[in-house]
């Protein structure tokens, strides 16, 4: 038999600057994150604490984010993976910087 996992569709939203840890307690759902410009090219890399309950040290996280069209391209990756917790980097891999806000869709699968 297969268990049917719900989904429990949960939002978070950053506050204060980029480095700000965002908490949202879902298997999936969307980070909104802080709103201020995200220049440009490289090594202008920003990275932040997310914390979930589900998320474990085996978890394997989705992420898609998406910012205003015309606006660079955002780039997000996983730095660790613990118990309640992950660290991502987000950056703008674009010439064209963002000043909108960026959302970040997330997927835990456990």
């Amino acid at each position: 038999a297969t268990n049917l996992i719900l989904p429990v569709l949960t939002n978070g939203t950053q506050t204060t600057n980029f480095n700000t840890a965002v908490t949202a307690n879902g298997n999936r759902g969307v980070l909104t994150l802080y709103s201020a410009t995200l220049f440009g090219g490289s090594g202008n890399q920003k990275a932040f604490a997310f914390t979930n309950s589900y998320i474990s040290a085996t978890s394997v996280i989705n992420l898609l984010p998406v910012a205003p069209s015309g606006e660079g391209y955002p780039h997000v990756f996983l730095n660790s993976i613990g118990s309640g917790t992950c660290t991502m980097t987000i950056s703008n891999i674009g010439y064209t910087s963002i000043t909108s806000t960026i959302n970040i869709h997330y997927q835990i699968v456990n």
